[in-house]
């Protein structure tokens, strides 16, 4: 394995070296929807907050987007900082952040510092 620094991404500040382990560690929306509960509530911290993305997950697999998004904006809401919750709705409203050629770290990145 080699270091090779891509634009402004640089593995040894910590700061992206946080963002990369969140997102790492970070299960993808299929994946937490079938975590038990125990495992769920390392990944959400707050009850409530995982109560909303639990029916979020739901919601959205019954075709329910819209409602889903409500369900996560209300989790987000309890824990602002919850970076799974807030990967998932963004997953939705921007698939192209995350689907198709790569995955726009430094968009993420710009959304947290945004609070959004």
């Amino acid at each position: 394995m080699r270091y090779i620094k891509r634009g402004g991404f640089d593995i040894h500040k910590p700061e992206h070296l946080a963002l990369a382990e969140s997102w790492a560690t970070s299960p993808s929306l299929d994946e937490l929807s079938t975590l038990s509960e125990a495992e769920a509530e390392k990944v959400i911290k707050h009850p409530e907050a995982l109560e909303h993305f639990r029916r979020g997950l739901t919601l959205y697999q019954d075709g329910k987007t819209d409602e889903a998004m409500t369900a996560w904006r209300e989790g987000v809401a309890i824990e602002p900082d919850n970076f799974n919750i807030r990967k998932q709705i963004w997953a939705v409203e921007h698939p192209d952040k995350f689907y198709d050629d790569k995955v726009d770290y430094a968009w993420q990145r710009e959304q947290m510092e945004k609070g959004q």
